[in-house]
């Protein structure tokens, strides 16, 4: 349901980017005009159609196309720049999508002014993407916090009068501020203040309500506390049966929904309820072989996960493995199956099982050899009883080799700093590590060299 707006969204500032390519008041190469135009029209198509990898491509090539025939200074070339970035972040890549969002930012000042209302929909994807990535690598929280309160700042500029529309844009934005301090108490108050105009403007239960009652039901997340939560919630879904009656998977949809969302978000057991009633209708009216029911049984067994429960997941995942490894489409979700996989065999003492599920993931898995290699299984280190009398902190780095099975091997120390005794306790945890191995041509192989810091700090409570 979310996937679909944001297709809509691009789809619209494509439209009136092909519209102005035609209105250039200088007479472009008609064949790169007509190339542009035909990258316009297949990238719209692919978002309908939801095939976004093909999209990007399109969306790439009516970039250079349109700096070629424009220039960056050109409002065909910001909407165009937007496009690539936004499409950009919604596959993964955050370290590009900041590069080319913040060009098209730059690029929208520079065709439309800085305070023009065409700034509003990039800078609040600039800022959501910020929030998302939540790493300093590619922008700081001040940075998305300047962004979404800038497009904020716009809107009210520019329709005074347009309560429902302010309301909107809040919608959009005000969750991802919420993700960040200091922004929370402002963002929530946002968010309520947005219902009281939705509530004022708009019917008692006009469906334009839902995203922000999903919003205000994240916002009040509590540890393993879900009460103030599912008010929220469960208007959502009251409002969603009134609206589509006909359309009863619609509500199974955002039942499953605020199931995963009560249970990452409080980690609270009442997202079972949520969960198992989506599972069992998926299950009833699209059998159990069906991609909906495959990542409802998923949530399940992250439900069952969460509280520890590992004997039940291994028994409810494989089957959902079968299911998703027939599409390629779903292979996230494939691999985040082996991983709880692998990471209960280890806890439950069955390392030569947990290899089953790490070869997989490493199966078809890119190496990438600057990448963050990271354990599929860790375990803490023991904080040594013969520090406690310092109470010392500090650090263990440590060097190893990543053999063709995933576990760690010839473990050896490189640098510390703190306590002698951190130094046993860092090689105990590390030797416990499993990870993904890397694959060449087909084949697992040992990866040496693999380079990680455990921290070690105190805590009296």
């Amino acid at each position: 349901m979310e996937y679909k707006n944001q297709c809509l969204c691009i789809a619209l500032l494509i439209l009136s980017v092909a519209c102005l390519s035609a209105e250039s008041p200088q007479a472009p190469d008609p064949a790169k005009l007509q190339a542009f135009n035909v990258a316009q029209k297949e990238l719209e198509e692919y978002l309908k159609e939801g095939q976004i990898d093909k999209a990007l491509n399109k969306a790439e090539k009516a970039l250079a196309l349109s700096r070629e025939l424009y220039g960056d200074s050109h409002k065909t070339t910001a909407g165009a720049a937007y496009n690539y970035g936004y499409l950009l972040y919604k596959v993964g890549n955050y370290k590009l999508a900041t590069e080319m969002l913040t060009d098209a930012i730059s690029m929208h000042e520079t065709a439309y002014g800085a305070e023009a209302p065409e700034l509003i929909t990039v800078l609040a994807a600039y800022g959501e993407l910020l929030s998302i990535t939540d790493n300093s690598r590619f922008g700081t929280t001040e940075q998305q916090s300047i962004a979404l309160h800038r497009a904020l700042s716009i809107k009210k500029r520019h329709s005074p009068d347009d309560r429902v529309g302010y309301a909107d844009l809040v919608t959009r934005v005000a969750p991802y501020l919420y993700k960040k301090q200091p922004d929370k108490d402002e963002a929530l108050q946002m968010m309520q203040d947005a219902l009281a105009i939705y509530e004022d403007e708009l019917e008692e239960n006009d469906p334009q309500l839902i995203p922000l009652l999903m919003a205000l039901g994240d916002a009040n997340a509590k540890f393993f506390d879900s009460r103030k939560q599912r008010p929220y919630y469960n208007r959502a879904l009251k409002l969603t049966k009134i609206n589509f009656p006909d359309d009863p998977m619609r509500y199974t949809d955002l039942t499953l929904e605020i199931g995963q969302h009560i249970m990452r978000l409080s980690q609270s057991p009442d997202s079972k309820n949520y969960i198992e009633r989506a599972y069992w209708y998926y299950k009833k009216e699209l059998g159990k072989d069906n991609v909906k029911t495959a990542i409802a049984a998923l949530a399940l067994g992250e439900y069952h996960f969460s509280m520890k429960d590992y004997k039940s997941v291994i028994k409810n995942l494989p089957p959902v493995i079968d299911v998703l490894s027939k599409d390629s489409t779903y292979r996230n979700y494939e691999q985040h199956a082996h991983g709880m996989l692998a990471i209960c065999y280890e806890n439950l003492g069955r390392s030569e099982m947990a290899t089953e599920h790490l070869l997989a993931i490493g199966r078809v898995s890119p190496w990438i050899p600057d990448q963050d290699y990271r354990p599929v299984f860790r375990v803490i280190p023991n904080y040594p009883v013969e520090a406690c009398s310092t109470k010392s902190e500090g650090w263990v780095t440590l060097d190893f080799t990543i053999d063709k099975t995933g576990s760690v091997r010839d473990a050896t120390i490189t640098g510390h700093e703190g306590h002698e005794s951190f130094k046993e306790s860092a090689l105990d945890a590390v030797k416990k590590f499993r990870y993904a191995p890397r694959f060449v041509e087909g084949q697992p192989v040992d990866s040496p060299h693999i380079q990680t810091r455990l921290i070690f700090v105190f805590d009296d409570e």
